[in-house]
């Protein structure tokens, strides 16, 4: 009877130990596939994360690029208007030296305004202005090339700013 119970008890470990087993290769399977799905997952989320660095970079690229032609169209404007300036300039003088050889009694002279002319830069244009106007013009212009014209993209924006807040409420009226 020892041997029976012996034995009953043998095949009852073994049963207790395959079963064991069977439990532990279900958890190391379990294992595995929630790993092989923790590194997918990952590989999913770094293409991604490449992806966006990839669409982030082009789109610096084109900012860049953007702010290249910009700048050239900046200072082929910039050259345009200087040469404009010039002609007027030099128009303007001819208008002194012509309206000094005008006798200073004309009746006539003393009642108009004396007009420049401009050549545009269109071809055939022709710009009638008052010297006043044109002096007017060129204050705005020794203003605007006072500052820089990148300076968005500077860290002095914000001073400029400031500074151009506080002219503006200078020359503001306040309403008490």
């Amino acid at each position: 009877s020892a041997e029976v119970l012996d034995k009953h008890l043998s095949m009852v470990q073994r049963d207790h130990e395959q079963k064991s087993q069977i439990v532990e290769r279900r958890i190391r399977d379990d294992a595995a596939v929630e790993e092989a799905k923790r590194r997918e997952q990952s590989m999913k989320e770094e293409k991604i994360k490449q992806e966006r660095a990839r669409q982030e970079a082009e789109a610096r690229q084109k900012a860049t690029a953007k702010l290249a032609a910009d700048a050239q169209k900046a200072a082929y404007e910039a050259a345009q208007k200087e040469a404009a300036e010039k002609e007027a300039a030099k128009s303007r003088a001819e208008a002194v030296s012509t309206s000094s050889q005008i006798p200073q009694n004309s009746v006539a002279h003393a009642t108009m305004a004396t007009s420049t002319e401009i050549k545009s830069e269109l071809p055939g244009i022709k710009i009638y202005a008052d010297s006043s106007a044109l002096e007017a013009e060129s204050r705005r212009r020794t203003l605007h090339d006072q500052v820089p014209s990148n300076i968005y993209l500077s860290k002095e924006y914000s001073r400029y700013d400031r500074q151009i807040g506080k002219s503006i409420s200078k020359l503001m009226p306040t309403t008490d």
